[in-house]
């Protein structure tokens, strides 16, 4: 008989074994695996799902950034407008659970302020359901950092390391007024599986993070108008 055929003699042969066994063993041995079994398609479930909704968020934030670089300017209308697409990227997942906010930064000198990286001062910024990053009113600011109007610290961010080089023309020599211009976006989604199976404490809700620069593409600077 050949393999093709001796493979559903045996499994018929097993069922009927199976059928005829009046020990109760097979049941607990049911009894046992079912949890394991159970717990495993549900685990795959609820990574699934979590690797889902990550995807959505870096989608999120890409768009609006790539989105809003496009502009020559933008009013705060827009930018209301361009961060709640994210509530139709976000589908099926609750965008009210979403933190979006667009800002733009302006690169400064090496080493500015004493700061370890290439920083950036932010030149405006607008956020829904969170809290706008702090914005530098000193155009650019000053060094040495005893000049009154260098820019503060809390307008300051650190850029990814690899996102200049050292050499690159974006960079000014001193201060940031003369420095190139990103947009930033950012998303933070606060995310509670479905199925809470690994609670950790009290909580099983994480948040996924995502930020997303991109060079204007119309023009150096992208200005905003307030109060439309």
């Amino acid at each position: 008989m050949s393999a093709a055929r001796a493979l559903p003699a045996r499994i018929a042969a097993g069922l009927r074994a199976l059928a005829a066994d009046r020990t109760g063993t097979p049941v607990v041995e049911f009894a046992l695996v079912l949890p394991v079994l159970l717990t495993a398609y549900l685990g795959s479930f609820v990574v699934l799902d979590a690797i889902s909704c990550s995807r959505k968020v870096s989608i999120a934030a890409n768009q609006v950034t790539d989105i809003t670089s496009r502009y020559m300017s933008v009013t705060t209308g827009d930018l209301d407008t361009i961060m709640a697409a994210t509530t139709q990227i976000m589908q099926p997942y609750n965008a009210s659970n979403a933190m979006v906010r667009l800002s733009q930064v302006q690169v400064c000198a090496s080493g500015y302020k004493g700061k370890s990286g290439i920083v950036a001062r932010v030149v405006w910024s607008q956020a829904r359901n969170g809290t706008a990053r702090t914005v530098d009113t000193t155009s650019g600011g000053t060094q040495p950092v005893g000049n009154p109007q260098e820019v503060p610290d809390a307008a300051l961010i650190t850029l990814p390391a690899n996102m200049l080089t050292s050499t690159s023309p974006l960079i000014p020599a001193s201060g940031c007024a003369t420095g190139g211009y990103f947009i930033l976006g950012e998303m933070d989604y606060t995310y509670t599986p479905a199925l809470k199976m690994f609670a950790v404490g009290s909580t099983s809700s994480f948040t996924f993070t995502e930020s997303s620069y991109m060079s204007p593409r119309g023009t150096t600077s992208i200005g905003l108008v307030t109060g439309t």
